[in-house]
């Protein structure tokens, strides 16, 4: 089973994000972080809120963030597109038979209406829009008797890694989204990505996919 994050991971929307949040910024006359910092922040932080903290600008109330954010999202909605090598991904996992789960605390309907335009809901198994990783990955292996060491979990985070992780849940660092290339490696992904910021030139990737192939199927040969 294959994981991947949504948001910087499958598609390009750490830009729009990060544009939306800058608006906010200058209606308080306060500089924004640049994008390295905001990246990193805004992944880390449990919040939008305790992000505007740590930016230096305290008690923006979620109703004024979603007021600015949301519409600018929305009026951007064209501008995120799947990152390099997303949908050459995706279109292996379907050849060699591993499922695909888009793993994201985004909402379930944002990323299946962006699956729908860009005509590849039918390549992922199932979509998680949800508020914590960890217990999603926790419930499911316990729930599904699922085998850790058959799943992989890519992500452009460190705290998207380190949730996987905690299951042993095998993990790749994806550079071309949201966190830096140093903070990802923080995590201790067990595929670090050596290319930067794409999917498809990523020999670790498919590498990390041949394992779980193996692996899955050696189990069905056992039984």
């Amino acid at each position: 089973m294959v994981f991947i994050d949504w948001d910087g991971t499958s598609v390009t929307s750490k830009y729009v994000y990060y544009e939306s949040m800058v608006e906010i910024f200058k209606r308080h006359n306060v500089r924004p972080p640049d994008i390295v910092k905001f990246g990193n922040e805004v992944a880390a932080a449990r919040t939008f809120q305790e992000f505007y903290e740590k930016c230096g600008l305290p008690g923006i109330q979620e109703s004024e963030d979603t007021k600015v954010r949301d519409p600018y999202v929305a009026n951007n909605w064209h501008r995120i597109v799947p990152t390099p090598g997303f949908v050459h991904l995706l279109h292996t996992c379907r050849a060699i038979g591993l499922p695909v789960v888009i793993l994201s605390n985004n909402s379930d309907d944002i990323i299946s209406r962006k699956l729908e335009e860009y005509r590849l809901k039918g390549y992922v198994d199932r979509i998680a829009g949800v508020a914590d990783k960890a217990d999603y990955l926790g419930n499911l292996i316990a729930l599904e008797g699922h085998n850790p060491s058959e799943m992989i979990h890519i992500d452009d985070t460190k705290e998207g890694l380190l949730a996987a992780k905690t299951f042993g849940v095998r993990t790749m660092a994806f550079t071309g989204g949201f966190n830096t290339k140093e903070r990802l490696l923080e995590a201790d992904p067990e595929f670090p990505e050596r290319r930067n910021g794409t999917l498809a030139d990523v020999s670790d990737c498919f590498q990390a996919l041949e394992i779980i192939y193996k692996l899955r199927y050696a189990e069905k040969e056992r039984v």
